[in-house]
């Protein structure tokens, strides 16, 4: 994100400036935009420039579980507020999708607008708006503060940049299941206790005043102590004032504007106005020191003493008058149990389990010895979410407590620890992404909802896990995170029996022995009735080769073996790959005749689902000795530029459009006749260098940097104008794709028979017709 923005450096520290609506947040939420639409989200913009990444789930009638925050920053803020939430919540869906989750209902990010309140000044907004508790119109109407004068407001900001979405910015129109947000503690308690992870159980109330003082101007050297109506000592007083009243009532009270008049050296100034800023977890605290400051500032501007501050100071027969006026109220907010809960699960999921039950417990807002209950001492947007949806929020630690400042710091393993928190909390118990299940009307037992996908290779220092839903069990089974070999020996217990293949070398699997060699179970949701024994079979023994999903199981209804069998039976009979065309009927229509038996050569295997990422394939042994090569993942390829007669290596940035299924575009998978896109820069490089001109740098120029010009001899550049005169003229929807840096190009190798993904460069009608096909 650093080259999104202007940055501040200190030494080690790097800061931000990336003021809401400004051309560097643009540049910001283009990012969100391409980097979310490349992962399958859909992404929607609403009337205040809130941006909304949906990931569709199995069944998308009911609303998204979010997770995000914002991407504005302070004017010289850090990297880490708010932009931690945006980027580790856009990793959940790159997570979710690397390991072909599929959830049951949909997933999304949001990037809300202006938090900060920075440039337009009201704090969190856009989200405000979404809630129904900020009138769109005041919203639109803020006048842009930085820089001074400046006659831009929201609305017209929003039009400048592009982001005034068609969607109304109300809850009602943009749903959400949940919420969830990480951010930094922007406070010292979690790295002073050394704690790695804090679950916000709400955000304290707030208030905030402008307070106005006046006095009379008067001549510093002609005018003695006893005659002045000093403005600006009073308002002193009254500062030193609130300092004493919030320390008396548990609360937090700060001065950060101070306005004066005249503002001259040697006049006493007759008019001061500063802001005054009260905080509390509750609502009633601050009340009472909103009512102690209002009688303390009274009293201190008729000249009398408050609590001895008034001691040492000279008497005056003059007196001062004070004025309130509210801005702004926040009141306590308190997140939802569940949500709480959530986190924790998944924080002591990640932190707490090799501490036993004492890591667990919770002794006043201590969580073991990992974690803290904490209350927000600063406003988010979830404040706004939490009145419209359950919600809560994750906090990390920052070094020594500090925020809205360049040396904001967080270490990347306190990132990732918020990171995995937020990827756990929505999985451990939101019904968002619960899947479904169908239960018999017949059968009156307890159901536990099962599903399994085995794979046997994946990344070094990948964690091995299972996660296991307990439905109806009334056993303690589920919402927790465990091995493998524990899953299996909790369904043991409960009369499942699991065969795994006895090629793998897994015996007696059913008491969880010998289970490293299976790296994955996920529990989605398919019904299994507990009734004694019941065999959980896999489908095909041969499917371990290579990385699938083993989607076919026996589940068993009734307590008879008759019953037992027969549905094993049904399940186990589905018709397997093949590669016969004796079931097809001729083009007249007839049947063809059965003459002989299958054969083992007609047999398929499972498909590769090339997907883009490091390079990984596997060898497959064929008929003959022979050898295929299936690629898992593949991010680079050859393409071939037509009309130039050139190829180059370049990599495969997204799959664009899918002739057969528009799944495939969703999960980037690689097959042969998909569009996708790749990078320009390669073939930008050849043309540049053969006809010597620039090729798609038209927005480079505008941004002002425009590369130097290479010396040539009039040789080469009389032969390069040769070249440029017979052949050098790209087509203009070309050239637009190489200033975007992308071109669609149609791969035209099979990556799971050759282990290559190569293809051709999109030109003329077939590029005009693969166009027209994406964009509908």
């Amino acid at each position: 994100m650093n080259p999104s923005c202007p940055c501040y450096s200190a030494e080690t520290e790097v800061g931000m400036s990336r003021l809401s609506l400004s051309d560097t947040d643009k540049q910001a939420r283009d990012w969100f935009h391409e980097t979310t639409t490349a992962l399958g989200c859909k992404v929607h913009v609403d009337a205040m420039g809130n941006q909304f990444a949906v990931r569709p789930g199995l069944d998308n009638e009911a609303p998204p579980t979010y997770a995000g925050s914002h991407l504005d920053t302070q004017p010289t803020g850090g990297r880490y507020d708010g932009i931690l939430g945006v980027t580790a919540a856009v990793e959940m869906l790159r997570v979710l999708n690397d390991n072909w989750v599929e959830t049951a209902y949909p997933v999304g990010v949001v990037n809300w607008t202006n938090e900060e309140g920075a440039r337009f000044p009201m704090s969190m907004t856009a989200s405000g708006v979404w809630s129904g508790d900020i009138p769109l119109e005041k919203a639109h109407n803020l006048n842009s503060v930085i820089p001074a004068n400046d006659t831009a407001t929201m609305r017209s900001e929003l039009e400048r940049i592009g982001y005034l979405g068609d969607v109304p910015c109300s809850w009602e129109a943009t749903r959400m299941a949940a919420h969830f947000e990480l951010h930094i503690e922007q406070g010292p308690i979690l790295e002073a206790e050394n704690r790695r992870v804090g679950v916000v159980q709400g955000v304290q109330s707030y208030k905030w005043f402008t307070v106005t003082v006046r006095g009379r101007d008067a001549h510093t050297g002609a005018t003695s102590f006893q005659h002045r109506a000093d403005a600006l000592l009073t308002a002193s007083k009254m500062i030193l004032a609130s300092h004493k009243v919030a320390t008396q009532h548990g609360a937090l009270a700060s001065t950060g504007i101070l306005n004066l008049k005249p503002g001259s050296t040697n006049t006493v100034p007759g008019f001061v106005q500063f802001s005054l800023d009260i905080r509390a977890p509750e609502n009633e605290t601050v009340e009472a020191t909103e009512a102690a400051c209002k009688s303390a500032f009274s009293a201190l501007a008729a000249g009398q003493d408050v609590m001895d501050i008034q001691t040492g100071c000279a008497p005056s027969s003059r007196q001062c008058t004070v004025d309130w006026r509210t801005d702004f109220v926040s009141p306590a907010t308190h997140f939802h149990d569940d949500c709480i809960s959530c986190v924790q699960a998944a924080a002591q999921d990640l932190c707490g389990s090799s501490g036993g039950e004492a890591d667990a417990e919770v002794k006043g807002r201590d969580i073991g010895s990992w974690g803290k209950l904490m209350t927000s001492g600063a406003g988010h947007d979830t404040v706004y979410a939490n009145k419209r949806c359950p919600a809560s929020m994750i906090f990390v630690p920052c070094r020594d407590g500090v925020s809205h400042n360049p040396s904001e710091y967080s270490s990347p393993e306190q990132c990732a620890d918020g990171a995995n928190v937020l990827l756990g909390a929505p999985v451990s118990s939101i019904p968002s992404l619960a899947v479904p299940t169908t239960r018999p009307t017949t059968s009156t037992t307890p159901a536990l909802a099962v599903s399994t996908t085995l794979s046997t290779h994946h990344p070094a220092g990948r964690r091995m896990a299972t996660l296991l839903l307990d439905v109806r069990l009334g056993h303690d089974l589920g919402r927790q995170v465990q091995p493998l070999a524990k899953v299996v020996e909790a369904l043991g217990r409960e009369g499942v029996v699991v065969p795994l293949p006895a090629e793998l070398g897994l015996e007696e699997a059913a008491r969880g022995e010998r289970l490293a060699g299976l790296d994955d179970v996920e529990i989605l949701g398919v019904d299994f009735a507990v009734l004694g024994l019941v065999e959980v079979l896999l489908g095909d023994e041969d499917a371990f080769a290579e990385e699938v999903r083993v989607d076919r199981f026996a589940v068993g209804f009734g307590n008879q073996p008759d019953d037992l069998l027969s549905s094993i039976e049904r399940l186990l009979t589905s018709p397997s790959i093949s590669r016969d065309s004796r079931h097809k009927r001729s083009a007249t229509g007839a049947k063809r005749a059965y003459y002989r038996k299958k054969r083992a050569f007609e047999k398929g295997r499972q498909p590769a689902n090339t997907r883009i990422g490091g390079k990984r394939i596997h060898l497959v042994r064929t008929r003959g000795g022979n050898r295929k090569f299936r690629a898992l993942r593949l991010d680079s390829g050859n393409f071939s530029w037509g009309s130039e007669g050139i190829s180059r290596k370049v990599r495969v940035i997204a799959v664009a459009f899918h002739p057969s299924n528009n799944e495939l575009v969703r999960t980037n998978t690689l097959t042969k006749a998909a569009v996708v896109q790749v990078d320009a820069a390669p073939f930008r490089q050849w043309y540049e260098a053969h006809y010597g001109q620039a090729l798609g740098r038209r927005r480079q120029k505008k941004d002002g940097g425009e590369a130097e010009e290479v010396k040539k001899s009039k040789s080469v550049e009389k032969k390069q104008a040769e070249r440029m005169k017979e052949a050098g003229k790209v087509e203009a929807p070309l050239e637009r794709q190489f200033e975007a840096g992308r071109l669609y190009a149609v791969v035209a190798s099979r990556p799971g028979q050759s282990g290559r993904v190569d293809g051709y460069v999109l030109e003329g009608e077939e590029l005009a017709f693969y166009q027209r096909a994406i964009r509908r």
